[in-house]
């Protein structure tokens, strides 16, 4: 603790970490041992509480690395996709971003823990996210508003039992012709609503099926006239 530790030095042990982590994305690598975990851990560690500490440089090279990763291991994953196809790329790679997210933010959990809310910054987490969602909308807004709408349709059609339940439908023709009627209305009354909020991106993405849930909820009051 006591010989001072360059900032290049120890980057260069992070970087490692980061690099071996950032394999998961694509599913060719494991996580780190849990020596290896430790050394990142107590490299980071040393960076922040010594004397000319490197916190603002960590910080922001914790979002370039992650940023870097996006652009040419997330994107390119992306690239030709529509509709559902898109959906499930988009879904599998964020879920294999978090569990690298997870192992790297360990790595300089005291950075977070102390720098980031001395200085009241975006956590280590919500700057993973950012760093995830906003190239991936930038590049694929429209693809993802698509992808998603799409994805709601779908799901409207799986509802039919629960709406005629709440139309009182029984059988016959009437069925498919009421719950057509209805279904129309919701994609539109859905579609004018995020265009409206000017809903988008990652809050599209996590609000659709809450928004999908309450305009099925005012199909409860509905009776066939």
């Amino acid at each position: 603790m006591n010989n001072h530790l360059s900032f290049e030095e120890g980057w260069k042990v992070l970087e490692q970490g980061i690099v071996k982590c950032s394999k998961i994305l694509e599913c060719t690598s494991t996580r780190p041992t849990v020596n290896e975990y430790m050394n990142y851990y107590d490299c980071a560690y040393r960076m922040a509480v010594q004397k000319q500490h490197y916190c603002p440089e960590m910080y922001n090279g914790f979002k370039m690395m992650l940023a870097e990763c996006v652009r040419t291991m997330v994107l390119p994953h992306l690239m030709h996709k529509q509709n559902d196809s898109f959906f499930r790329e988009l879904v599998k790679m964020w879920s294999n971003y978090c569990i690298m997210i997870r192992c790297v933010i360990g790595f300089f959990s005291y950075l977070d823990r102390c720098y980031v809310k001395q200085y009241k910054l975006p956590s280590l987490s919500n700057t993973a996210a950012t760093s995830f969602f906003d190239p991936v909308f930038s590049y694929f807004n429209d693809e993802a508003r698509t992808a998603l709408l799409t994805m709601v349709e779908e799901s409207m059609e799986m509802e039919t039992k629960r709406l005629a339940y709440y139309l009182e439908i029984s059988s016959g023709d009437s069925y498919p012709l009421c719950l057509q009627a209805v279904n129309a209305p919701l994609m539109e009354t859905y579609v004018s609503y995020v265009t409206e909020k000017q809903i988008g991106g990652q809050l599209m993405l996590e609000t659709y099926k809450i928004v999908e849930e309450e305009l099925l909820g005012r199909c409860s009051s509905l009776t066939l006239g």
